[in-house]
């Protein structure tokens, strides 16, 4: 009997999938600033999106740290690990840690597999071949949580940079040793932060979003080390065959409705 993906390492894992997966787009359209955003933030986040569009493959570490909030209100902190490979243009593999929890994620180009070990459970899709229709798919019909994913889609600083931005330029902070760039913006469903590294590396170091309309207007923040932006990857790092004793399970996904209407809340942001 198929049961439905409800476990929350599994959508942990879909999302990171997601953050991956894109980016291994193509480069972005060069564009101009949008209104409210400072010159110098938006000259970083360009040169952000442009090291990862030309990068053939790299891998990284995210540490993630993000507020649950309990039914009662209360809020705690839920810490998770990720490591991720990528290879373009459709090649990506994710190892997730969690509390009492371990998972990965692979994509091979044509097949998505995410995989729940303790449980011995999986799930696949077939996604398109293209890098920002999957991201789309999953984050509106499957409801899957993204803080990270503007900065790793394909087409980023358009993404960032929409007619409701406004950014600042905060300053140099160190993080883990790293002089990074402090950059502020603000939505209006959501306040992000980014900083990204000195020099010629602009690689993010860390990353902060607050939902403002959700209920106690969770944080999360990621932390990301350990980049290798020439990284050796062959295919084998990116297969996936289920052990004989694995389940797998069903995603279910929104109804036609429920995506319309996310997808009027995105347009005003």
């Amino acid at each position: 009997m198929r049961q439905h993906i409800t476990s929350p390492i599994a959508a942990v894992i879909a999302t990171t999938l997601l953050f991956a997966v894109a980016c291994t787009g193509s480069e972005p359209p060069r564009e101009a600033a949008a209104t409210g955003v400072d010159p110098k933030a938006d000259r970083l986040l360009h040169a952000t999106s442009d090291l990862l569009g030309s990068s053939k493959s790299f891998t990284f570490t995210a540490t993630e740290v993000r507020d649950r909030i309990r039914r009662s209100g209360q809020k705690e902190q839920v810490q998770l690990t990720k490591t991720v490979s990528l290879r373009r243009p459709d090649r990506m593999h994710l190892k997730i840690v969690g509390p009492n929890r371990t998972g990965a994620a692979f994509y091979d180009g044509r097949t998505v597999s995410l995989v729940e070990e303790e449980k011995k459970m999986y799930a696949q899709a077939n996604v398109p071949a293209t890098i920002d229709e999957p991201l789309d798919l999953l984050a509106v019909r499957f409801d899957v949580p993204m803080p990270m994913a503007d900065l790793m889609y394909s087409n980023m600083y358009e993404l960032v940079m929409t007619p409701h931005t406004r950014g600042q330029y905060i300053g140099e902070v160190s993080i883990n040793g790293t002089t990074c760039h402090h950059l502020s913006s603000q939505q209006t469903l959501l306040d992000w932060q980014v900083w990204i590294a000195a020099g010629d590396r602009p690689l993010p170091c860390q990353l902060e979003t607050l939902y403002k309309n959700d209920d106690g207007q969770p944080v999360t923040r990621i932390t990301f080390s350990d980049w290798n932006m020439d990284a050796q990857l062959d295919d084998t790092t990116f297969a996936f065959t289920p052990p004989a004793d694995y389940e797998r399970i069903r995603i279910v996904g929104r109804s036609k409705s429920e995506e319309k209407t996310e997808e009027s809340s995105n347009d005003a942001k």
